[in-house]
């Protein structure tokens, strides 16, 4: 009977509240932001600094999207799929540390009241006494009080009051940050620059008359507004035969280069690259229907511009659409033999594009 006695008093000393705390873990949190703004971990910390041990239910979902808006930086917060509240800021630190206020308070306001409130301020010391040195007065004669005086002893009496008990409470245009956010604000620096290799694979009319397949191979530098991208293209091999003859033609491809600058606006996770720069390379051919040695190659040099899309599916990983135009500036042609010219490099030419882009910079969130 010991046993079960010391079981049953176990499982009556266990409180209603130890009960409800070992239940309240970390919410699921979502947190987007820019990669000069804080992180997940960060917002994380916060929690842990305003909630305390109290916890937040882990049934609850809460969604944070942090972007660049204009001249300053705005906040999407919305909890439990309810209805978003948005709150903006010109700094990225401030927004964050509201963000996180906005839904500790919509969850725990009182956990929050208690983290705020300042400790009561312990009265001042008094001032030491300070002994002065007393003048040599001539001692006179005692009045002596008469009978019918019953005037009373007048005494005099300082109280002093209680020190404020109070809780000190911000005022309107007042800015409470965390040490950590004071940390940041000391020692801000420039965004680093974000580093992103995108490998796509398409279709395009780039050297020859007909559609070929396209591969690209693009590493970008840069930072959330712009980006520098420098690229290695191809086009797969394809043959292309005279109309009157079609035992006779050629089999071509293309190898190129490209360098291009790039403003890239955005929405949310969703960017939107407008690229302009210059593509130069060599289409290569080998003769069909006849016999030659060698492969001839020719130059061949184009303005390149083209428009793309580019959305996050996860903070280092992006689905990229892109479409290219061309515009040739040098136009190579080939010819098998003596017979007239197989074809000549189009004017305008185009390509479009599928693939996925990896951000690698470390602070990738």
């Amino acid at each position: 009977m010991a046993p079960l006695s010391l079981l049953v008093a176990t499982i009556l000393s266990v409180s209603p509240e130890d009960l409800a705390l070992a239940d309240r873990r970390p919410p699921l949190l979502m947190w987007h932001a820019p990669d000069a703004c804080p992180g997940r971990s960060a917002a994380l910390e916060l929690f842990s600094q305003y909630l305390g041990d109290q916890g937040t239910p882990s049934q609850h979902t809460i969604v944070v999207q942090l972007e660049e808006h204009e001249a300053e930086y705005r906040a999407t917060v919305a909890i439990d799929a309810g209805s978003p509240r948005v709150i903006t800021s010109p700094r990225c630190e401030t927004l964050a540390l509201a963000a996180v206020l906005v839904v500790a308070v919509a969850l725990e306001p009182v956990a929050v009241a208690a983290t705020l409130e300042l400790p009561r301020s312990s009265p001042a010391a008094p001032p030491p006494a300070v002994e002065l040195p007393s003048p040599e007065l001539t001692p006179s004669p005692e009045p002596t009080p008469s009978p019918e005086s019953g005037a009373p002893e007048l005494e005099l009496a300082v109280e002093l009051g209680e020190p404020y008990g109070g809780t000190i409470r911000p005022t309107r245009g007042q800015d409470f940050t965390t040490n950590a956010d004071a940390a940041q604000r000391s020692e801000r620096r420039a965004p680093a620059p974000i580093l992103r290799v995108r490998v796509t694979g398409g279709v395009g009319l780039q050297l020859t008359p007909r559609p070929s397949g396209a591969l690209g191979l693009v590493s970008s530098l840069g930072f959330s507004r712009w980006r520098l991208e420098l690229g290695l293209r191809g086009g797969l091999p394809h043959t292309i035969q005279y109309s009157d003859d079609p035992s006779l033609g050629g089999r071509f491809g293309l190898i190129s280069g490209d360098l291009r600058g790039c403003p890239t606006p955005s929405v949310g996770p969703v960017s939107f690259p407008l690229c302009f720069g210059i593509e130069a390379g060599a289409l290569f051919g080998q003769g069909v229907g006849v016999d030659l040695v060698g492969t001839p190659t020719a130059g061949w040099l184009a303005l390149s511009g083209g428009a793309a899309l580019s959305a996050r599916l996860h903070p280092a990983i992006a689905l990229f659409f892109g479409a290219d135009a061309l515009v040739a500036l040098i136009r190579p042609g080939f010819h098998v033999g003596s017979r007239e010219p197989l074809f000549f490099a189009p004017i305008l030419g185009g390509r479009a594009l599928l693939g996925l882009e990896f951000t690698l910079s470390p602070d990738s969130r």
